[in-house]
């Protein structure tokens, strides 16, 4: 495994909506089947899922939780720009086989976080997303770690992230206040309900009210 640049101590403490959240998904999941793999998308573009993603991840490994967070937004990735570090190596290697998932995983400085960046892009996003290997590296995953958080990318303009969410336990679904339409942001719920979708709740980012 890679160390991240992260330094734990520079982390601000987590505003309570997230943790709000990940207690909200822990009670769900202790009344359903389990909730394992939790993916975190939104209608469009900066509406907060990518911050809502990191800081859901590291609510749980906070809490003792050993949690892998994965960047499955191949076409646009942007964990490795929070985490300060490149984005040579990571998801799509180790489903088109070019690397070991002990190779791309980085190590946070922050206790129990691991880290999955999206890895260099590439035409074929869809096929690898929605792959046999994608479906191996999920449930594998699951054994090594307490909790997956994925970064999926947004509802609108490609089917990559209707195929993420249909293969996680979970979803949330980031909505920013004034940012997207209220049509369009149900569009895209009906999208992922559509898909078998199992969508958890919606965080309103504006004002980061967790309705789980």
């Amino acid at each position: 495994m890679r160390q991240s640049k992260t330094n734990e101590a520079s982390q601000p403490e987590l505003p309570d909506a997230y943790v709000e959240l990940r207690v909200n998904i822990d009670f769900k999941s202790s009344s359903e089947k389990g909730i394992g793999t939790v993916a975190v998308t939104s209608a469009g573009r900066g509406e907060g899922r990518t911050t809502t993603a990191v800081n859901l991840a590291s609510a749980y490994a906070q809490s003792g939780k050993r949690t892998v967070l994965v960047d499955a937004d191949i076409r646009n990735p942007g964990i490795h720009a929070v985490y300060g570090d490149s984005n040579t190596r990571g998801l799509t290697n180790v489903l088109n086989g070019t690397s070991e998932l002990s190779e791309a995983l980085a190590v946070s400085d922050m206790r129990n976080l691991s880290l999955l960046y999206a890895g260099p892009g590439t035409a074929q996003a869809s096929d690898l997303l929605s792959s046999k290997e994608m479906d191996d590296l999920l449930l594998r995953l699951k054994r090594e770690f307490d909790i997956v958080v994925v970064d999926a990318p947004p509802v609108i303009g490609h089917i990559d992230s209707k195929i993420v969410s249909a293969k996680c336990d979970g979803v949330v679904f980031v909505v920013q206040q004034g940012k997207v339409k209220r049509s369009l942001a149900k569009r895209s719920k009906e999208e992922l309900e559509r898909v078998k979708a199992n969508i958890l709740g919606v965080l309103m980012n504006k004002d980061k009210t967790v309705k789980v």
